[in-house]
């Protein structure tokens, strides 16, 4: 089944009408984890709604014993773009140091698993809510745009702002595409998301593959979180360049940003039924490059 593409603008550029009300829940039995590891966000309350759908479905999956195992790191940020970009930093920083442990050989990783296996993947999933979905959306990509239509939590109003102005940690040396950081430049996921989608359409999941994550801070993080992964990945790539398998097979990190409808439009349960779900199709998808 082709994946359907999706171009509305989602991500909390619409101020959300109310909270909706969701009823606790246990996730269900997964077989994810056994070569692929998470970091999972979420976000906290924005535009005077107190209750943030993401936040409940992040701590459902920190509370819960099923995936304890896969899942490394879960934190629900505070919806704005000062306190995003010091979790990413710190997020990211974590993922490099543990990285640098494994290119030098010494398997020195915070994660007991990955001790024990130096070539396991981490992909850093980012949770955000649009108030206007009925269903769920994987974002493609992020630009390098910051247009908020109101505020953040801190009073932030960008408008048509870089997110960021100079070339991340990690980037090469030249001026190409690849590491420039011009305006409105849109950064894509390395995970293929029209065979991930497919996958989950295949399972009668309600999903599509978006082209337009908003220019709130759902793109802010987005963007910071894929330039990171590329910063990460490039590096690696540099010095393991003599590996077998080309660049593709040293992609160790990965970002995906899913965005979900509110709770009243599909249920707690439900969500984390799907949140789940993709999490093991991810892993196979990348067990497969």
């Amino acid at each position: 089944m082709n994946p359907t593409s999706d171009q509305t603008s989602a991500g909390g550029d619409d101020v959300p009408p109310t909270a909706a009300a969701a009823e606790s829940s246990i996730a269900p039995r997964t077989t994810v984890g056994s070569s692929c590891r998470f970091v999972v966000t979420g976000f906290g309350p924005f535009c005077g709604v107190p209750d943030n759908p993401t936040s409940e479905l992040v701590r459902s999956f920190r509370d819960s014993a099923e995936v304890g195992g896969a899942v490394l790191e879960s934190h629900v940020m505070e919806t704005s773009a000062e306190h995003v970009r010091a979790e990413i930093d710190g997020i990211y920083g974590r993922l490099k140091s543990a990285s640098d442990d494994r290119v030098g050989g010494d398997g020195n990783i915070s994660n007991d698993d990955a001790r024990r296996d130096g070539g396991v993947v981490t992909v850093v999933l980012h949770l955000g809510v649009d108030y206007n979905a009925t269903r769920f959306k994987l974002e493609r990509c992020a630009y390098n745009d910051a247009t908020f239509r109101v505020p953040d939590e801190r009073g932030y109003l960008p408008n048509h702002e870089c997110i960021s102005l100079i070339r991340e940690e990690g980037d090469d040396d030249d001026k190409s595409e690849t590491s420039s950081h011009e305006w409105g430049k849109c950064v894509e996921t390395t995970l293929d998301l029209d065979d991930i989608c497919g996958q989950l359409q295949n399972h009668n999941e309600a999903v599509v593959v978006s082209g337009d994550p908003g220019r709130f801070v759902c793109n802010y993080t987005y963007y910071l979180s894929l330039s990171r992964c590329r910063s990460i990945n490039d590096e690696v790539f540099k010095n393991k360049h003599n590996d077998s398998g080309g660049k593709n097979a040293l992609l160790r990190h990965h970002a995906l940003f899913v965005h979900v409808p509110p709770f009243d439009v599909v249920p707690k349960r439900r969500q984390l039924d799907f949140i789940l779900r993709v999490m093991e199709t991810i892993e196979r998808h990348v067990s497969e490059v």
